[in-house]
């Protein structure tokens, strides 16, 4: 994609996608008071901390990453920081 197309479709006000690497802590276990940290890749159409626990989708991948999707308790996730963030792309017309 050259610069000039990009620049068009700045304009016509698309929202941007971000490819972002995120630190993440999350409980897993029976240990109350035990937090593990993670470093993650994410895309999504938020690139700040609020956003991204705003954004319901975005969670549920996170989650889905950290603890898989046969695991059965309950899931704990927080978003520690917003290490990067890229524009990849912006959102199609179609899906607003």
């Amino acid at each position: 994609m050259d610069s000039k197309a990009l620049k068009e479709e700045v304009e016509s006000g698309l929202p941007p996608i971000y490819f972002c690497n995120i630190d993440v802590a999350y409980k897993k276990g029976k240990k109350r008071l035990v937090t593990h940290n993670g470093n993650m890749d994410i895309v999504s159409r938020y690139n700040t901390i609020q956003g991204i626990h705003a954004d319901h989708l975005t969670m549920q991948l996170i989650k889905t990453g950290i603890y898989g999707s046969n695991y059965k308790g309950q899931k704990h996730v927080m978003v520690k920081k917003v290490n990067s963030s890229k524009v990849i792309g912006h959102v199609n017309s179609n899906a607003i």
